[in-house]
């Protein structure tokens, strides 16, 4: 399974949406699913574990013999910086539309690379 970029940046989405009376509860791996329903269960719960260990997202594994699950509880630091990075869609389109003109894998040192280069010439 490859990663999502939009994807992530979906799940990024729902955790800077949650409402302040919200904070400290945990959102189960269902609800992404439920949100997300334009993509796979499968696909969702890979990336929530992905985002998990990569420390984008605090979370945790409560998989059983039943099945697999996750709760997801907020953003981390590192997650609150990708998300401002990436949260407009316009911005994010362009980093995109720049990485695939280029031919470069969409990676998160790649996005990093591209972002700088992108204001550069958004300011220039």
């Amino acid at each position: 399974m490859e990663r999502n970029w939009d994807l992530i940046r979906e799940i990024l989405r729902i955790l800077a949406e949650k409402s302040p009376d919200d904070y400290g509860k945990s959102l189960g791996y269902d609800y992404f699913v439920q949100e997300l329903s334009d993509y796979h269960e499968n696909i969702v719960k890979y990336h929530l574990k992905m985002m998990i260990e990569t420390e984008f997202i605090n979370g945790r594994n409560v998989s059983t013999i039943a099945g697999e699950n996750y709760l997801i509880k907020e953003m981390t630091y590192q997650g609150q910086d990708l998300w401002e990075a990436i949260k407009e869609k316009s911005f994010w389109e362009k980093i995109t539309q720049y990485a695939t003109k280029n031919k470069i894998p969409l990676t998160l040192d790649t996005i990093k690379m591209i972002i700088p280069m992108l204001l550069k010439t958004m300011f220039s």
